[in-house]
């Protein structure tokens, strides 16, 4: 599970998790790396009411 996977979830799919891609050009970039590393069995879930009626209420297991 991803960052943005996470995210998606804690926030209540207030800010949904977008596909990763990577795009070559020629272009100077910088990137940076976040890891978190939550223990396999920690309940990933909504910590924000759902932004809509049929909101995200997903929980997730993080070892899944």
């Amino acid at each position: 599970m991803n960052v943005a996977d996470m995210l998606s979830v804690i926030s209540g799919g207030r800010w949904p998790s977008s596909p990763h891609r990577v795009v070559l050009n020629r272009n100077e970039r910088y990137s940076t790396a976040f890891f978190y590393d939550p223990n396999f069995s920690a309940m990933i879930e909504p910590q924000v009411p759902p932004t809509t009626p049929n909101g995200n209420d997903a929980r997730i297991l993080y070892g899944e």
